[in-house]
């Protein structure tokens, strides 16, 4: 839960045209590297198979990844759940994510679970 860590963007002067070439490639390699992690890394965290068999429901005090689409990369907020949002046929459809600075209310599959509270 650290401040911005991401990396500064790059200056150049005028003359370094091969370091600001170089400087572009790596952007755009991290950034389809980042695509790539969203589409199809993190869901293999959060597999969520059609009520098929029971699985563990998001619990108060879990510390989750709260993934949102307009989020630069590698940006997403830690969070942990201090509510728990349930549905009429009880299951539980959303929480309350208290971050750093602020509450979320977000749908648990825009949550990835992190660490347990057991």
């Amino acid at each position: 839960m650290k401040n911005n860590t991401s990396i500064p963007q790059g200056v150049f002067d005028e003359k370094d045209v091969y370091a600001k070439r170089w400087w572009k490639q790596i952007q755009y390699l991290a950034n389809v590297f980042w695509r790539r992690w969203l589409r199809e890394y993190l869901p293999t965290l959060q597999q969520r198979n059609k009520w098929q068999r029971e699985q563990r429901d998001v619990r108060i005090d879990d510390i989750v990844i709260i993934a949102d689409d307009h989020t630069t990369r590698g940006q997403w907020p830690l969070g942990r759940v201090t509510e728990v949002i349930r549905s009429r046929d009880s299951l539980i459809r959303s929480c309350v994510i208290r971050t750093k600075g602020s509450k979320f209310l977000r749908p648990v599959t825009k949550l990835c679970l992190l660490e347990c509270s057991e």
